[in-house]
This record gives structure tokens, C-alpha cells and sequence, in this order.
């Protein structure tokens, strides 16, 4: 890592805020309990999906190109010279999937399938209908500084957030499903307007908490 520039954080996620009604074709936006805060006995609700996953030829291409440093192991989230955020940005904006993964489905599976809430039950068990994804968008969040672990210490490092977002499509009995889990909340356009594009956290109507990654 070059040591004459601070060094900047980004981070890439596969996201669903949407999910549509195969039956009215009506689309709503989801929230499901984020679950290293519900651990903490917080209810803040976020999108489905999380960090996209870089193949091997995508780490050692950041590797030897920009000297990234990886956070947590594949997971694109990694520390760059500031000099070469455009660039690498770039990349991840061609959505190549001998790069990165390039949809959510495998944290689908995880966070509704699987289940991966102590005390609840799984959203979907043994769901074996096939998801239908459609990519809407990207969108880059403003930068923010974050709180980050660093060798010397704790220090503010500007973070740069690159979410591409989907839209999942589920039949009646899936969408049914969905409505009554207690770990999966329905909100309107005008609450999620309130995270402000995900500068900030949200607010529903019912007082219920929107996550800085659900938005649209």
C-alpha cells in the first residue's frame, strides 16, 4: 500500500430492495432484520443480499494491479490508494463474473432459506422455487467516513459504498410467506425515501428503523 496517501475503503454489495408480485405485478420494498443488530437486541431493518463475493482471478488482479488490501477474506470489501478509485471502480461497474459475483443468489439462499436468526425460524424452509432476478441498477453512495481497524490504530477512512440492486420476483405462496415472517418488513416508497439514497438511517411510520443500504 502506497504509504504517501491514506488509504480509502470500498465496498460492493448485490442488493434487493424490491420484491414483486408475480400475480399483480405490484412491486414493494423489503426489509429484513439486519442480523449482527438483531444479535444485539436491535429490530433495523436493511436489504436483502450483502457483500458481493470476488472470484480468486479477482483478488490477485486487485492484488497486483493496485495492491488492494481485502478486509475479510473474498468479500469485496477492500483498502485502495485513493489514486485508484476510479479506476477500480470501473471494474466492478462491468459486473464481470470471472471478477465478481454478479447477483445475490447465493446470500438469498443464506438469509432466506437457511436461516441465519437464533431464535427464528428460517423465512423460506425448504423453498425450492427458482428466484427470478432482474438487475435494475448501481448506485454509488456519497462518501462516508467509517470507524476502521487499521495497523496503528482506529482511524476515519473515507468509505465508498457501490450497491448494484435487483428486484426479485415471487409467486403468491412465496410472497405470502414473506408477509408474515417476523423477520421481514414491507415499507412504502415515502419510508424509504427517508434514509436519504442511504446517507442516513430511515424511519417507518410505525417507528420501525430503515438501514443506510435499503433504498432505490
Amino acid at each position: 500500500m502506497d504509504t504517501q496517501m491514506p488509504d480509502i475503503r470500498i465496498s460492493v454489495a448485490n442488493l434487493v430492495p424490491r420484491v414483486v408480485h408475480m400475480k399483480t405485478g405490484e412491486g414493494h420494498f423489503m426489509g429484513l432484520l439486519n442480523r449482527k443488530f438483531y444479535r444485539k437486541g436491535q429490530r433495523i431493518y436493511g436489504a436483502l443480499g450483502g457483500a458481493a463475493e470476488l472470484t480468486l482471478t479477482g483478488m490477485r488482479l486487485l492484488e497486483a494491479r493496485f495492491n488492494a488490501d481485502f478486509e475479510n477474506g473474498r468479500d469485496a470489501r477492500l483498502f485502495i490508494n485513493p489514486a485508484d478509485l476510479d479506476e477500480v471502480m470501473k471494474l466492478f461497474a462491468e459486473r464481470e463474473p470471472s471478477f465478481c459475483e454478479t447477483d445475490p443468489f447465493r446470500e438469498i439462499q443464506e438469509e432466506l432459506i437457511i436461516g441465519e436468526y437464533r431464535d427464528l425460524p428460517p423465512v423460506l424452509p425448504n423453498c425450492m422455487y427458482p428466484f427470478k432476478l432482474r438487475y435494475v441498477k448501481s448506485l454509488v453512495q456519497a462518501s462516508q467516513a467509517e470507524q476502521m481497524s487499521r495497523p496503528g490504530g482506529t482511524t476515519d477512512i473515507p468509505s465508498h459504498r457501490y450497491f448494484h440492486l435487483f428486484e426479485m420476483f415471487v409467486p403468491d405462496g412465496v410472497f405470502t410467506q414473506l408477509q408474515s415472517h417476523p423477520a421481514v418488513k414491507f415499507f412504502t416508497k415515502e419510508e424509504i425515501a427517508t434514509t436519504q439514497q442511504g446517507a442516513v438511517q430511515g424511519l417507518a411510520q410505525d417507528g420501525s428503523i430503515i438501514g443506510t443500504n435499503l433504498f432505490w
